[in-house]
């Protein structure tokens, strides 16, 4: 559990899979900006490898910078790709210029909240965002109304065990979550969030959680002996070396605590071994 040994034929799989573009744009960013992207990015990637499916059309919602929208809009030629969020200002000027060149990515300006989405999609996606909406039912409800039957629904949100009444200073970490980044929930309980999703019409095809403190700290001590402390700009065998050690370090961790997810789900604030919850979602036929 102290070294995370990447398999030479990991490396080269990885490799293969990115196209030029998607490396391209990957290099433009500064290695612990991308460290930062790739952290919540390798967990929805595991789990699509697995259902193995071609999307025509995704939709996310809350896309922020719209740096993980872009990347599968290079990733996967024959996709469009359609961001919402209430606003583009976050969207960094690499991507700007990619939404420029890219006719299949699109932003849509919608308040998650409240807006109407007309459009259907094989695959929708939403990355720490319902943490920053007031009314957070309304807008899953919304991302999975957006869901073609028979599609795909990935949420990623902060974990909190959703049991208020037993933690110290409760408040406090209310302020400081609103105070520091304009989060309404301090996060949502992996069960509590799987039932929400059920009961809008959806089986659950896996859940899990990622930011496991012990095992990002080793993946994050490997990229630095691998690639050095500057944050000088990606090359391609600096991002497949962080993207297989943050795969590595989830893979470890899943085995590690995939016995233990009930009790995790319940674990105190103050005592959270892991930071973000991940569930894959398959919208029901009928």
């Amino acid at each position: 559990m102290n070294n995370l040994n990447i398999r030479p034929e990991v490396k080269q799989h990885l490799k293969e899979m990115m196209t030029s573009d998607l490396i391209e744009y990957w290099s433009q960013f500064h290695l612990t900006t991308l460290a930062r992207l790739l952290l919540s990015w390798v967990p929805m990637a595991r789990m699509l490898r697995e259902i193995s499916i071609d999307f025509e059309t995704i939709g996310s919602f809350g896309s922020g910078s719209c740096s993980h929208e872009a990347a599968l809009a290079l990733l996967l030629p024959s996709t469009e790709v359609f961001c919402h969020d209430i606003s583009s200002k976050y969207i960094p000027n690499q991507t700007k210029t990619l939404f420029e060149s890219c006719k299949r990515l699109h932003f849509i300006e919608v308040d998650c909240s409240k807006g109407i989405i007309s459009q259907q999609f094989d695959f929708v996606f939403s990355i720490q965002t319902l943490e920053h909406i007031e009314d957070y039912f309304s807008a899953l409800s919304l991302m999975a109304n957006s869901v073609k039957p028979g599609g795909y629904l990935y949420i990623d949100t902060p974990h909190f065990n959703e049991r208020p009444e037993f933690e110290a200073d409760i408040e406090y970490c209310r302020k400081v979550a609103w105070e520091k980044h304009e989060h309404y929930h301090l996060g949502f309980s992996r069960q509590a969030t799987i039932e929400r999703i059920k009961a809008l019409g959806y089986t659950i095809v896996d859940s899990g959680y990622y930011c496991y403190s012990r095992f990002d700290r080793i993946a994050l001590e490997g990229i630095r002996r691998s690639l050095g402390k500057n944050t000088v700009k990606g090359t391609k065998d600096s991002i497949v070396e962080t993207i297989a050690l943050f795969d590595k370090s989830l893979e470890l961790a899943e085995e590690f605590y995939r016995d233990r997810f009930d009790e995790l789900d319940t674990l105190m604030l103050q005592k959270r071994e892991c930071s973000a919850i991940s569930i894959l979602a398959r919208k029901n036929i009928s």
